[in-house]
């Protein structure tokens, strides 16, 4: 007699998705039964952090259900890469390993224990399985193609389901009407489920006089689906916003600055009899922006903008962190 686990999340499975279990028991008649489950999260090969135990209550055929999809999701903290390099780099925090424990007692004794194998999460929500998803596109992005403009600041994110070795491929297409078509790259991975980034923005490439360029991967398992760039001309103030979408990759969309603000938080302090002085303690720079007409497509990609928790502008070569305190669409 043992615990069986019925039914668990893939091997790799997005914490935007459920990720669900389904355990069966037939010790619930002993005395004083009970049941837990423990997650471990696997930080390397010799720390393994183990969270809290979840009791948890079969019913009466022996089956007991739980979903740890906001757990993982919580536990996953994306860094994005920095901006001063034009080599792609592996990104922290955007997956992390687990396993489950699940442990049963009788009379206050443990009576048995079963684990499951070693599971990978992704950051993200995925509309089919990850795997199946992922060996139909190369990157973890919503657009098919993007409108940027010459000093723009782009990633493309690629999860690597197998190891081995992937070429990043580029062309560009020149003003003078030249074109060059080039490997960026090559990525060698030794293990599963790696997620890499790519800058492709024009400023991290620190190329000038391009009017379209494209980024594809090839290689073991890739599909090589291009990803295009058309370079625009913006006449007015602009900013790069990169944010984590909804797959769990880096989409970057151009805006207009219609205004830009400072606010300052300040402590006053009385020195001697003299008059009372200010010192600004913390400031903030409060600004508005618009995308100006967009289409229907262009309008569900900027809600993703909008609710994403994970959103930064590009200023001087550095990423600043942004509140997002009103969205709207008219």
């Amino acid at each position: 007699m043992a615990i069986t686990i019925k039914q668990q999340p893939e091997e790799l499975s997005a914490s935007g998705n459920r990720m669900y279990f389904l355990v069966h028991t037939d010790r619930t008649n002993t005395i004083n039964y009970k049941m837990t489950a423990q997650i471990q999260l696997i930080e390397s090969a010799n720390k393994v952090v183990e969270l809290p135990l979840m009791r948890l209550y079969p019913n009466a055929d022996g089956d007991v259900d739980m979903d740890i999809s906001k757990i993982i999701d919580n536990r996953l903290r994306p860094e994005f890469p920095g901006l001063e390099t034009n080599e792609y780099c592996k990104l922290k925090g955007f997956t992390l390993q687990y396993k489950v424990v699940f442990t049963e007692e009788g009379n206050y004794i443990p009576i048995n224990s079963t684990t499951t194998d070693i599971l990978t999460a992704v950051k993200g929500k995925f509309p089919a399985s990850p795997s199946e998803f992922i060996r139909k596109n190369d990157f973890l992005t919503n657009f098919q193609a993007f409108e940027t403009v010459a000093d723009g600041v782009h990633f493309l994110v690629a999860l690597i389901l197998n190891p081995g070795s992937y070429t990043i491929n580029s062309s560009f297409s020149y003003t003078d009407g030249t074109t060059r078509t080039t490997s960026f790259g090559r990525i060698t991975t030794t293990s599963q489920y790696e997620m890499y980034a790519i800058p492709t923005g024009l400023q991290q490439l620190k190329l000038s006089g391009v009017k379209k360029y494209s980024f594809w991967l090839s290689g073991e398992t890739m599909c090589e689906k291009r990803m295009t760039y058309d370079v625009v001309r913006i006449v007015k103030a602009h900013k790069p916003i990169l944010y984590l979408n909804r797959l769990g990759g880096i989409d970057c969309i151009i805006v207009s600055e219609i205004s830009n603000s400072i606010k300052t938080d300040k402590e006053t302090y009385q020195r001697d009899n003299s008059y009372a002085q200010g010192i600004i303690t913390d400031y903030s720079e409060i600004f508005e922006v618009t995308t100006g007409y967009i289409t229907r497509d262009m309008a569900f990609l900027s809600k993703e903008f909008i609710l994403s928790d994970s959103v930064y502008t590009s200023e001087n070569n550095v990423l600043l962190p942004i509140n997002i305190e009103k969205g709207t669409f008219n």
